[in-house]
């Protein structure tokens, strides 16, 4: 059975009204999506060609254990399968929906579409869901049929197989031009392999829940995510994305519990006009250090997952998307957001807060905006 979906969507600068759609429809094994440029995507089925490799071909399994899996350098063969089932859909869900709203952006859709070839690193790849999220997302969104060129980077060596896997599972389903690489590396306190991607001109680069379990394991305890971005910042190109995604829970840091969206907003907010790297979602983070006073900021995105074995999984995470600065000018954002309460954590809003963004003094008179929200 199909659910309905309400959401607000901008006219205009300020005006809003209501949409429902029907989401979760299977048309032809690949799940309905919203209109164009509509509101943002919050869940997703699992499209039915990922289904059956997931939970028929591998036989995976849902057995949630999160403080097992908290930490995944050292997960066997068995422990793949398990993950596999239990949380490789939710990083397919966050990263689909994610890139499925980049690309409701005329700018990227226009961009991808008429790309010949599409080159995508991802750093701590695990078994590869973010990246097929995207590719997901990529296929559905703007029908892109380039030259794919996938290269992961991961200290788990059955992960990797499975990261190749699953990628020339998708490339044949969905008749994509797909090649994969993949390079077995494990970060150390040298930072070697953290810092930059072996070579440029990367239109995607991919890290997603890595920078949580560096802090949680190594003696690496300064500004990670600030020295990752700039180091990956650097392998992109000109009008390539970076996507930053971790956990949305608190890690020990120090002796005391930090929450990791406070970690990763504090630090991102010190990249400098010489890193040449602007956040575009959440869109009110775009201004930078100079013009932000969070600095216990707490982003979160809440996005459901279903497939056949659990209809209904709740993820929370939090992310950047991050470009040059000059795409970043050419994909402002969607409303006069000076003007507006900038919403950058919905499950606030079940507390009643107002999970707004700190930099703006909220203003009951305002219409809240959805931070996450490009179009």
């Amino acid at each position: 059975m199909p659910w309905a979906k309400k959401i607000h969507v901008m006219q205009g600068s300020s005006e809003y009204f209501d949409l429902y759609w029907e989401e979760g429809n299977l048309l032809n094994g690949e799940p309905a999506l919203p209109p164009s440029g509509v509101g943002r995507l919050s869940e997703i089925t699992l499209p039915q060609w990922l289904d059956n490799y997931l939970f028929k071909i591998r036989s995976s399994s849902y057995r949630p254990d999160p403080r097992k899996f908290s930490l995944n350098l050292d997960n066997d063969l068995e422990d793949q399968l398990i993950y596999l089932g239990t949380y490789f859909p939710r990083s397919f869900a966050e990263s689909y929906c994610v890139f499925d709203n980049l690309l409701r952006h005329s700018f990227f859709e226009r961009l991808l579409r008429y790309k010949d070839k599409l080159r995508i690193y991802s750093l701590g790849c695990g078994c590869g869901g973010e990246v097929v999220g995207a590719l997901q997302a990529m296929r559905d969104r703007a029908q892109y049929s380039g030259k794919i060129e996938v290269t992961g980077v991961d200290g788990n060596e059955s992960a990797l197989e499975i990261f190749a896997q699953v990628l020339q599972r998708m490339g044949k389903r969905q008749s994509l031009s797909l090649s994969v690489d993949t390079k077995l590396q494990i970060m150390d306190d040298t930072w070697q392999g953290l810092d930059a991607a072996p070579d440029s001109g990367y239109d995607l680069i991919i890290c997603s829940k890595l920078i949580n379990e560096l802090y949680a394991t190594s003696a690496m305890q300064g500004s990670l995510y600030l020295r990752l971005a700039q180091g990956l910042g650097h392998a992109l190109a000109p009008e390539g994305v970076l996507y930053l995604a971790d956990v949305s829970n608190a890690i020990s840091l120090n002796g005391r519990q930090v929450y990791v969206p406070v970690l990763l907003n504090y630090e991102l907010q010190q990249l400098s006009d010489q890193d040449d790297l602007v956040t575009i979602s959440p869109w009110c983070c775009r201004a930078g250090s100079a013009h932000c006073t969070g600095q216990n900021c707490y982003t979160q995105l809440r996005v459901r997952a279903h497939h056949s074995q659990n209809r209904d999984i709740l993820s929370k995470f939090c992310y950047r998307l991050l470009c040059r600065s000059e795409i970043a000018e050419r994909v402002r954002p969607p409303v006069r957001y000076l003007r507006c309460n900038a919403l950058i954590n919905e499950s606030a809003l079940e507390r009643d807060l107002t999970g707004c963004c700190p930099s703006r003094v909220f203003d009951p008179e305002h219409k809240t905006v959805d931070a996450f929200n490009l179009v």
